[in-house]
């Protein structure tokens, strides 16, 4: 109702769902370490390969923070919980540790804009295919 300019003239581009605190809870993950879902989404699943290998090179340093470019920094984390983080590249899991329980894929509901934003980036070829892993 406040269609102030502070307050975008009152427009949002999306309506919040019923379910939202579901989701919010599901991304949170008890402050567990996450992939942003559109980075998992448009970026970084491009070449799964690549990056993997990079996440193999930085979880072979032995540290305990990770200071990210943005968001509350810096954040506790190591080397398996780094892995875990990008374990949506592949479900078989990047920590070695398959059926550990640490990886709670996001609800799959939650990635439709994202997926559909995927498909027409790819569609006008403004980006690459989703390469498999």
């Amino acid at each position: 109702p406040d269609r102030c300019r502070k307050a975008l003239f009152g427009w949002y581009p999306f309506r919040w769902k019923q379910d939202w605190k579901r989701s919010f809870e599901a991304l949170r993950g008890g402050g567990r370490l996450f992939v942003a879902p559109i980075l998992q989404t448009l970026i970084l699943n491009r070449d799964p390969q690549q990056v993997t290998d990079w996440v193999n090179q930085v979880a072979s340093w032995p540290f305990h923070r990770i200071i990210p470019c943005h968001l509350d920094a810096p954040l506790d984390g190591n080397p398996h919980q780094f892995r875990q983080a990008f374990s949506f590249l592949r479900k078989d899991s990047l920590s070695g540790e398959e059926g550990d329980g640490a990886f709670l894929p996001l609800p799959e509901e939650d990635f439709e804009l994202l997926r559909q934003i995927d498909v027409r980036l790819t569609q006008r070829g403004i980006t690459p295919p989703v390469t498999d892993y």
